[in-house]
């Protein structure tokens, strides 16, 4: 009786450890991150798949006033439009990202997300892209911080690497995966937390 008491201990202790923690295609979410002074908590995370093949986790974080944690996919448009800090993050989950390819699912993101009139902001995503010119590796993570009337600050594992200061960018960076014809519908589903 002794031993399975203690089996049962551990599995509720091992459970209790584990609540709230999110783990998607067998990466661990952070519940938060930090930038400056501010704590944004994750809202969703959901895999980026094309041919059957994961390629990227991508999640969601924002400041406390928008977390739900069951945002709807309708109300993406009050999370792009909100004057609160947000983050995505990328997790790249495959070896066969590489520069070329992410630079090509970048531009076509930015096609989507500006309905093919990227003009305002070419000279901005031009820059932007840059940051996918070094080799791209399994485990590596770019985060992208939007900071609203800013502009987007870009971090790859977690050191500085630009920032572009252009409003118009920063909304139709976000658009790429949460807005009204994202790279993938059930991605963005998952970061919004539904």
């Amino acid at each position: 009786m002794k031993p399975l008491i203690n089996t049962l201990a551990i599995i509720l202790l091992s459970l209790s450890i584990n609540v709230g923690a999110i783990s998607v295609a067998d990466i661990e979410i952070s519940e938060s991150i930090s930038f400056d002074d501010k704590t944004l908590l994750v809202q969703g995370a959901g895999v980026r798949s094309k041919f059957f093949i994961n390629l990227y986790v991508a999640s969601l974080f924002s400041e406390p006033e928008i977390n739900s944690k069951r945002l709807s996919a309708t109300k993406s448009y009050a999370v792009l439009n909100s004057q609160s800090i947000k983050a995505i993050r990328l997790n790249i989950v495959s070896g066969l990202i590489t520069s070329t390819r992410m630079l090509d699912s970048i531009e076509q993101g930015f096609k989507l997300a500006t309905d093919g009139d990227s003009k305002e902001i070419d000279a901005h995503v031009t820059e932007f892209i840059a940051v996918f010119d070094q080799p791209i590796e399994k485990q590596d993570q770019f985060t992208f911080i939007s900071e609203p009337n800013v502009g987007i600050h870009v971090l790859k594992n977690n050191k500085p690497l630009t920032s572009i200061n252009n409003e118009a960018f920063r909304q139709a960076l976000l658009s790429i995966w949460l807005g009204t014809s994202p790279v993938d519908k059930g991605l963005k589903r998952d970061m919004l937390g539904k």
